[in-house]
């Protein structure tokens, strides 16, 4: 399904690094806790990025994890995003729209 929409949409995956909000194993019970952690994670990965357009969160957890990162720095506030549910969770619709519009957040120069 997130293939067929990537493809459908003319979003090109090579635009993008995928990133898991919670990048480890974690039991469903322990995700809350594990928000924090994954935002220093995802912001250290973050500040090596010197052409970051957006952020396209597929998912709860995606979202969480991008609101905590936010809390801890002003520096990514006004980048273009996009929320989405999980692909899991998403109808076909749902993730072409997604990636339509991070092919728009993409093609901005």
């Amino acid at each position: 399904k997130q293939v067929r929409a990537i493809r459908d949409s003319g979003f090109d995956p090579r635009d993008a690094l995928y990133w898991n909000g919670i990048p480890w194993p974690v039991r469903a019970e322990e995700r809350n806790a594990q928000v924090a952690p994954a935002s220093l994670a995802l912001l250290s990965l973050l500040e090596l990025l010197d052409d970051l357009r957006g952020v396209v969160m597929l998912g709860e957890y995606a979202h969480k994890v991008w609101v905590a990162v936010n809390a801890r720095t002003d520096r990514f506030r006004g980048l273009a995003h996009v929320r989405s549910k999980h692909p899991a969770r998403s109808s076909n619709a749902d993730l072409l729209a997604a990636y339509r519009k991070a092919r728009d957040i993409a093609a901005i120069r």
